[in-house]
This record gives C-alpha cells, structure tokens and sequence, in this order.
C-alpha cells in the first residue's frame, strides 16, 4: 500500500509540475515584468509576441507569427496582403516597443482632454498579442512642447509623452514591412544557365554549366569562371529590394522596363530567376526601378545592382586550374618519353612507377598551389600546336582536368585546358611545372641530420680545403692551435648543412649550365651516431689473451674459452654526405646538389654562415708548420 501512494504522489507532482512549467511558458513571468519596470510597457516582451495590430489613416495592417516550443516562426504580413515580412524591420518595431519610455506622465486626465491630445481619434492604435495578454497603445497628437507627442494605454486616465522615434516607427505601412528579399523561394545555386546583359553598347555573356563546368558560348567560347558566376548567382538569390512600387504595374515603360536594357536571367535547379533593370527612380536618389520575374516594381540600391552585372572578361577563367587540391586525386605528367605518375590514397600520395615509394604530402600541395597560381595573361583563338607536355588530373568524382603545353617564349607559355578551342598565355614560370620529374614531389629537405653527430667537416672554397675533427665535443684542424679555432663558427656550418632546404628543385641531373661539375663550393660532412662510443668497442673487441674459464653458476654451463668483446653487430654505421653549389641561379640563389641527387635552387644567403674563417684572423701565426 506504501509503495502505491508512493507512486501515486510521485505521478501528481510530475503532473503539477509539467502543468507548472507549460502554463508559465505562455505567461509573462513576474521577473520579467520586473526588469521592464520604468518602462512605457512593462509586459511587452519582445520574444513572446505573436501578433501586431496597427491601425494608421483608416488602413489596418497585421502581423503575425506562431510561437512554439522550438521558437519562434517567420514573421508574415496578413493584412492589407499576404506577403513574408522584413524580419528586421519588424524586429526594429519591437526593440522600439520594449524600451520605450514615457517622457511625461499626466494623470485623471478627462475625455476633453483626450480629445484635445489627440487620442479620442488617435492617428496610431497598436494592439499587441503577448502570450496572451493583448497590451494596446494609442498616438495621438504632437506634444507642444515638442518633446513627442501624446499616448495613451489601455487606462484611459492616464496619458503620456513618448519620443518622436516612437510615433516614426509605427507610422509606418505594409511596403516598409514585407520582405524586400527579390527572388524568394528560388536557389539560384542549382542555376545552369546564366545570361548577363549588362548594356546596350555590351555583348551578352551567356553560360551554361556541363559537367559540373561552366561554359561560354557568347561573346567568347571557353570556361567561364566559376568563382565569378558563383559571386553574381549568390547576389542574386540574396538580392534585396529598398522597397515596392507597383504591385500590379500596367506602364512598365514609365519605369523603364518595357524593353530593360540591362538584364540577369537564371534558368535551371528548382525556379528561375529573372531581374530587369530600368530606369532612376524618381524621388530616390542612388536607387533604379527593377522587377523580378515579372512581379511587382520595386526600387533597389543602384551601387548594388552594379555588382550583378560584371564585364564579360571577369566572366571567363583565368586560371589554370580551376579544381580544388582536396579533389584532385592523381597527377600525370608526361613530357615526350618521360612521365611521372603520383595517386592519393586517403591522406598518403604514392609514385605509381615505384612500390610503397612515398611521395612528399606538402610539396604535392606545393604543386597544386602552383598550378592554381598562375593566372591567363590574354587568350589565343588558335591552338593547333602540338603539345610539347601534358598534365593530367584525375579528380574524385572521376572526371579529369588536361592541360597542354603549346610552347612559347622568354617571357610567357602558351597552355590548353581541357577541350578549350583556344589556348591561354601564362607567365613563363608555368613552364616548370609541365617537367616531368619526380623533384616536383620530393621533400624540399635536402639534408636532415643530427649535427651533434657531425664528426667530420672537410669544405673546398675554390682552391683551398681544409677538414675540421670533433673529438669530446671540440673541434681541432691540423696545425693549428685549439685557442684560435672558431669551434663555434664550424658547429654552426655543420648545423646549416644539417639541415638544409632547397627553395625549389630544377633538375633531376646536373648539367653544364649549373656549374655543379667544378663547384665553386663543396664540402663533406661525416655523420657517426656512436663515434664516443666506437673507439670504446673497438678497444675492448681488440685481441689479447683468452679469458680462463670461470666457475659456473648454479644452472649454467662453464664460460667458453677465447670469448672475446664484439661491436654490436646492429650499431648505426657512419653517413657521409655531400653538398655542392655551383653557378648563381639569378641574383639571389645559387644551384645546389647533395650526393648524387637532383639540383636545387637554394637562396645565397645560406652561404654566408658555410664561408665565414675557421680560424681567428686577428691571431698570428694561427697556423704553424707542426706536422
């Protein structure tokens, strides 16, 4: 029986309290009241408003929204015509409602003196509908001594006087509170189609999109650029009016739109959008009467309707590549025998001509930004050279992006994209990027040692060579003597070779014109993980006299006779590199070579710290003639 009345009192009390909770959901709550003390209308609560009631010159206009657990709906006019509402403008009404205060308050005021303030027959009646509660105030007229003008509540002896932003917010009518949002319901995203007349004296530019490619058949025939006609179709769809004009126009010709001059349609997707362009409008300084699918006239910002209607260059392509690095999948090129093939797999881009062999994830980006980089300096109607390189990309929905190199000149190269007509001029740099070369994936880091492991420095500056030894940490060079060796000039040479990135690579063998045959610099470096610890092993790995056997322990056999110490048979084992410059790479670089891998360029300045004297040239005699 306990148990039960428990239960029972337990399902009561969750009932009182969702009861509880529902009922002061569509109440104005005590606190919230509080906090509006001192103002015109305390329990106006901006959020928990579903209805407004203006009443203005014999005109009635109503708006209205749902309010629900979710929040709230849209804002929508349901008189004088159904239409969305400005959700701004009618949120700038409320914000004007909830904080507005009385300037004057007169009190037991009589019917005389309401008619003489205007409010017997008040220009303005605002009813609100608040959870409930159907709060109205009444503007009548101005107040003499110009602090506003009269108001009144639903207490008819009382009357006060509120600010003239007040009485201009509400003097207000349906064309000021729709939605000025042009084209509603239509996204112009799915677009296909697009033509832009932009003037009489201008040709029309029309696109269509194939293939997930925008093409132009008029007034030139190529890829149009997808970022521009992206920009001019999201104007579109966001394109808002300043306000309406004519709901129902009969003279379209007095606004300039009988035969538009100027005119964007998209056609396609879900709804087309169509918008002409007139005439000023008349009285509005800085707006132009247009109208959207044949609908009502309305007046716009004239600077903003300049943005739709771009010249037709700024419509074509001008890049190289148009698609994005996180599509494209696979990389081909292929200059006359030569061909280099890199695929991604998830995150990890490989060589195809090689097993397992790993391409360098950000000099892959690299690329592709290079790629993207290059802009058409001007367009070439004929494109019947044949292609000296190619490059292809295999992008993830399968569809590949070809670009072919035509040839060209000192200053500039003449490229194809795809199944273009024409041919675009780009800089001359975009000639390296059609080199079929493994160096265009390959880490940028041409050395990655340890320079604490650096045991040995030998470096040829034209005729001269001289070779520096770390021992216990300090640096020694023959001859002379320890006082007047620079140790911390060598370790910092050591250190720059140790870790050195090229700043691009040229070429996967070095030829005359890099002047890596004679180098004017070279040095060599020699690595050795254990080189404190080597002499140590090798000492104690040196024959002497066998060991007599000892003792065996307890569970063992008897040590064997003639064991002697041996060097780990898996220690590191020393690495000697090589890093040569050769000839000036332009004014700022110089061609560089490390072993026998590719040339690099590499910026000059990494010279200074290589080229800086070992030994001290204030100290004479630095070097001796010891043996």
């Amino acid at each position: 029986m306990k148990t039960r009345t428990t239960v029972i009192l337990s399902l009561i009390a969750i009932g009182l309290l969702g009861y509880i909770y529902f009922f002061e959901q569509h109440l104005v709550s005590t606190g919230e009241s509080e906090l509006r003390q001192g103002r015109l209308l305390p329990r106006m609560i901006r959020d928990k408003v579903s209805r407004i009631d203006i009443e203005r010159g014999g005109k009635h206009l109503v708006l209205e929204r749902s309010l629900g657990d979710e929040g709230a709906g849209t804002w929508m006019l349901v008189a004088p015509l159904k239409d969305e509402a400005d959700e701004d403008a009618v949120e700038a009404l409320l914000s004007t409602m909830e904080w507005a205060e009385s300037r004057r308050t007169l009190h037991n005021i009589g019917e005389s003196d309401r008619k003489n303030f205007g409010l017997s027959a008040p220009r303005i009646r605002i009813v609100f509908t608040v959870l409930g509660e159907t709060p109205s105030l009444a503007i009548g007229g101005d107040d003499p001594r110009g602090q506003g003008a009269y108001a009144q509540l639903d207490d008819t002896q009382t009357a006060y006087v509120v600010g003239t932003d007040l009485v201009e917010a509400f003097d207000t009518d349906a064309a000021t509170l729709r939605n000025k949002q042009v084209f509603k319901g239509v996204d112009t995203a799915e677009t296909t189609k697009l033509v832009v007349r932009s003037g009489p004296d201008a040709p029309a530019v029309e696109l269509a999109r194939k293939d997930g490619r925008w093409w132009a058949a008029a007034p030139f025939v190529g890829y149009g650029s997808s970022l521009g006609i992206a920009d001019v179709l999201s104007l579109l769809g966001s394109f808002r009016a300043s306000r309406y004009v004519d709901d129902d126009p009969k003279d379209l010709a007095k606004y300039g739109l009988k035969k538009p001059e100027r005119q964007v349609v998209a056609s396609g997707g879900n709804g087309g959008a169509t918008l002409e362009v007139g005439a000023p409008c008349e009285g509005h300084e800085g707006e132009t009467f247009v109208r959207a699918n044949e609908g009502p006239v309305l007046c716009a910002s004239t600077k903003e309707l300049e943005s739709l209607f771009p010249r037709a260059e700024d419509l074509r392509e001008d890049r190289m590549v148009a698609a994005e690095e996180q599509d494209i999948a696979r990389i081909r090129i292929e200059a006359g025998k030569a061909h280099i093939e890199i695929v991604r797999d998830g995150g990890e881009w490989t060589f195809t001509d090689e097993k397992d062999a790993a391409a360098d994830a950000e000099a892959v980006s690299e690329y592709i930004r290079a790629l993207k980089f290059h802009r058409a300096l001007d367009y070439s109607d004929r494109a019947d050279a044949k292609a000296e390189a190619t490059i292809t990309l295999g992008l993830e929905d399968k569809s590949t992006e070809t670009l072919e190199l035509l040839g060209g000149d000192a200053a500039s190269v003449l490229v194809r994209r795809g199944k273009e007509p024409g041919a675009e001029r780009f800089l001359a740099p975009a000639r390296e990027l059609f080199r079929a070369s493994r160096t265009h994936f390959l880490p940028r880091a041409v050395v990655r040692q340890k320079a604490v492991e650096a045991v040995r420095i030998a470096r040829t500056l034209g005729a001269s060579t001289e070779t520096a030894r770390r021992e216990n940490g300090l640096w020694s060079l023959p001859r002379v003597e320890p006082a007047n060796i620079e140790g911390g000039t060598i370790s910092n040479a050591v250190e720059v070779l140790s870790n050195l990135t090229a700043a691009a690579f040229v070429a996967d063998a070095p030829g005359g014109a890099f002047g890596l045959g004679a180098p004017s610099r070279s040095f060599v470096v020699v690595y050795d993980p254990l080189a404190d610890n080597r002499a140590s092993f090798e000492e104690f790995a040196k024959p002497g006299p066998d060991p007599a056997p000892g003792p065996a322990l307890d569970g063992e056999p008897p040590a064997a006779e003639g064991t002697k110490a041996e060097t780990p048979k898996d220690s590191p084992k020393a690495v000697t590199r090589t890093i040569r410059f050769g000839a000036d790479a332009g004014d700022s670089e110089v061609y560089g070579q490390v072993d026998d891998g590719p040339v690099f360029r590499i910026s000059k300045a990494v010279l200074t710290a290589l080229e800086r004297p070992w030994v001290s040239a204030n100290e004479d005699g630095a070097r001796t003639n010891k043996p």
